[in-house]
C-alpha cells in the first residue's frame, strides 16, 4: 500500500485537470519482462503533460539467463541472483516536455521468496562452497528515470526507450539447510535461519511498448 501514495498525492490532478484531455495508456517492456520481471504498466494520461501509472507485476526465477550471467553478482551468499519470484506492485508519475522527453520516477514493492535452491559460491581465491537456501525477502525502494518518447499515433502506439537509477531496500529472511566445500575452501557458510538487511543502488536501462487508449 505504501507505494500507492505518490497517486493519492497527484489525485488533485485530476480535479484541476478541466478540459484537458484523459487518455488511458497500457504498456509493457519486453527487455525486463525477458531477464526479471512481468508486469503491466496501467496509466491516466492528464493532458499532454502528466502520466500516472501504476504497474502490477510478477518477479520469475530466470534460470537461463542466470546460469549465463551468474558472474554478474559478487556474491550468491549476500546477493542471489535471478533466483527469486513473487508479486510487486509499483506506483508512478512522469512529466512529458518537448513532446519527446520523458522525466519520472516510481515507488515499488515486492514480497519475493524462493525454495530449496542450490548455490555455488566462491570468493577469489579462498574456494568455493555449494550451500542449499530458502528465503523470503520484503523489497521496496525508488527509482527515477530519463526517457525519449516515440509516439506513433496512426496506430495508438508509443515506443519509450529509457534509463533508470534507483535505491532498493531489501529484508532478507533465509535458512541454509546445507553446505559442502565443492573445492579447497578456508570459510564456510553457517547452516540455521538469518536474518539481513540490504540496500544498494542500481543503474538499468529499459525499454516500454505500449498503447493509447483514447483520442
Amino acid at each position: 500500500m505504501k507505494s500507492l501514495i505518490i497517486i493519492l498525492c497527484l489525485l488533485p490532478m485530476l480535479h484541476s485537470a478541466g478540459q484537458d484531455n484523459l487518455k488511458l495508456l497500457t504498456g509493457y517492456a519486453p527487455l525486463k519482462g525477458f531477464v526479471v520481471e512481468h508486469s503491466l504498466m496501467i496509466g491516466l494520461l492528464v493532458g499532454k503533460h502528466h502520466l500516472i501509472t501504476v504497474s502490477p507485476g510478477y518477479t520469475h526465477d530466470n534460470r537461463k539467463v542466470r546460469e549465463r550471467w551468474c558472474g554478474l553478482s559478487p556474491s550468491q551468499n549476500l546477493y542471489p541472483f535471478l533466483v527469486y519470484h513473487g508479486p510487486v506492485i509499483r506506483a508512478g508519475y512522469e512529466f512529458r516536455f518537448f513532446e519527446y522527453i520523458i522525466v519520472g520516477g516510481d515507488l515499488f514493492y515486492k514480497h519475493l521468496s524462493n525454495s530449496g535452491h542450490t548455490f555455488l559460491d566462491s570468493e577469489g581465491d579462498h574456494g568455493g562452497i555449494e550451500f542449499t537456501r530458502d528465503e523470503i525477502s520484503t523489497v521496496y525502494g525508488w527509482h527515477v528515470n530519463l526517457g525519449l518518447l516515440f509516439n506513433l499515433e496512426c496506430i495508438h502506439i508509443f515506443l519509450n526507450p529509457s534509463i533508470g537509477l534507483g535505491k532498493t531496500y531489501k529484508q532478507r529472511t533465509y535458512t541454509t539447510t546445507a553446505f559442502e566445500p565443492v573445492w579447497p575452501a578456508d570459510y564456510d557458510i553457517p547452516l540455521g535461519t538469518f536474518k539481513k538487511n540490504l540496500q544498494y543502488f542500481s543503474f538499468f536501462p529499459n525499454f516500454t511498448i505500449g498503447f493509447v487508449i483514447g483520442k
